[in-house]
């Protein structure tokens, strides 16, 4: 899925809240690891619990890269209105900084900020190339990249600037709409993962009860021929296998998730703690829900068995 489906890249360079992002990373995965290893070690709550409280705290790095996708997202919207309009001004009065005064008549959303700033730059003789440059830097997103990247180039070669403005609004407006019909998409997908994702575990937890309870009955029930020999699956290695197949899974189905969704990659971290928390409270209520039935039926009818049998030998 990584190959085939088409790279969206909407953050470019670094910046303060990807710093920022990355010690709530490390913090989230360093609290979550020391949670979970001591629930491990002092076994007061069921393993499938465990594993969904220890990456719970990967919610708040997967939250704010979220907001972060959301701003980014919010100033491609703004951006080609911003620069079709720079385009004609410009192109109509010659003058950079009287350009910009005439746009800033309108209001660009969260976008206002950085094109105020740019403004100022060029009123204080900064060269139009380096303007765009820190405009770029400042917003950070791909398409105010590339789009400033062409403008200062189109002004630097005496290009027709109306034409380019428009242009790089038409190109800038296609792919926000591009990522808008992706996102739509990708919904679909995405609750057809959570649906598999949820049944999976599902049956990984009706598995673990059914190992279970089949070791129970072989553990007590007799068997006198020795050509039959029944080794049945350690009930604690499959425990302990649990939460492994929980994170293993969730890893997996948050990338593909993420793959389809396309846009901020760091939005995985939320993919895989929401996933993981679903896989791990369906596997313990898969636990429970059958705990009490497969007891009642399955084990009832293995006593029965073994009364049977020493029944028949007794006579």
């Amino acid at each position: 899925m990584y190959v085939i489906f088409p790279k969206d890249r909407i953050s470019l360079g670094s910046s303060a809240k990807a710093l920022k992002f990355r010690m709530l990373l490390y913090m989230a995965i360093g609290i979550g690891a020391s949670i979970g290893i001591i629930l491990s070690i002092s076994n007061i709550i069921p393993l499938p619990l465990v594993t969904v409280i220890a990456t719970a705290p990967l919610f708040i790095p997967g939250i704010f890269a979220k907001r972060m996708e959301t701003e980014l997202k919010a100033l491609d919207d703004w951006y080609p209105s911003f620069i079709r309009h720079f385009g004609e001004i410009y192109m109509m009065v010659g003058s950079m900084g009287q350009a910009l005064d005439a746009v800033l008549r309108s209001n660009f959303g969260p976008l206002q900020t950085q094109i105020i700033a740019f403004k100022n730059r060029i009123k204080n003789r900064i060269k139009p190339e380096s303007g765009f440059e820190l405009f770029s830097k400042e917003a950070g997103t791909a398409i105010i990249v590339s789009g400033n990247t062409i403008m200062s180039n189109a002004i630097l070669k005496g290009a027709n600037m109306n034409e380019v403005g428009s242009k790089v609004s038409e190109i800038s407006l296609k792919l926000n709409e591009l990522r808008a019909k992706r996102r739509q998409t990708s919904r679909t997908f995405e609750t057809i993962v959570l649906v598999l994702h949820a049944l999976t575990m599902a049956i990984f937890g009706l598995m673990n009860k059914l190992i279970e309870v089949f070791h129970t009955m072989v553990a007590n029930t007799p068997i006198s021929n020795n050509a039959i020999t029944l080794s049945p699956i350690d009930p604690n290695f499959m425990a302990m296998m649990m939460p492994i197949v929980i994170i293993v899974t969730s890893t997996i189905n948050a990338l593909a998730i993420k793959v389809g969704q396309g846009g901020l990659f760091k939005t995985v971290w939320f993919n895989i703690a929401l996933l993981t928390a679903l896989g791990g409270i369906t596997m313990y209520g898969t636990n429970m829900a059958l705990s009490n039935f497969l007891t009642d039926h399955i084990l009832n009818m293995s006593n029965l068995g073994t009364q049977l049998i020493f029944f028949v030998k007794l006579i």
